[in-house]
C-alpha cells in the first residue's frame, strides 16, 4: 500500500470515528457516504484546473466511463455492449 493510499484509509477511519454510526446499516452508509463525497471533490478538484475545457471537465478520473454516460448520450444500466 502506498502512503497516499494509508493516508486515505486513515481518513476515513477518522471520518467512521467522527460520525460514530450506532449500528452495521449506519456504518454501511457511513462507508458509502465517505466515498461518494471523495469522489465528488476528485470530480470538482478536476473541473476546475486551470485551462480546463467544457469537454474535458465532464471526463471521470484514469479515462473511467463507468460514472458517467456514454459519448452518445445513452447510459448503459449495467448491460454489457
Amino acid at each position: 500500500m502506498t502512503l497516499k493510499g494509508v493516508e486515505s484509509a486513515l481518513a476515513a477511519f477518522d471520518m467512521m470515528v467522527e460520525l460514530k454510526p450506532a449500528n452495521i446499516v449506519e456504518a454501511m452508509l457511513t462507508v458509502q457516504m465517505v466515498g461518494v463525497h471523495e469522489a465528488a471533490l476528485r470530480f470538482l478538484m478536476g473541473a476546475t484546473l486551470e485551462g480546463q475545457t467544457f469537454e474535458g471537465s465532464g471526463a471521470a478520473p484514469g479515462g473511467s466511463g463507468a460514472m458517467r454516460g456514454r459519448n452518445d448520450g445513452e447510459m448503459d444500466h449495467g448491460r454489457v455492449r
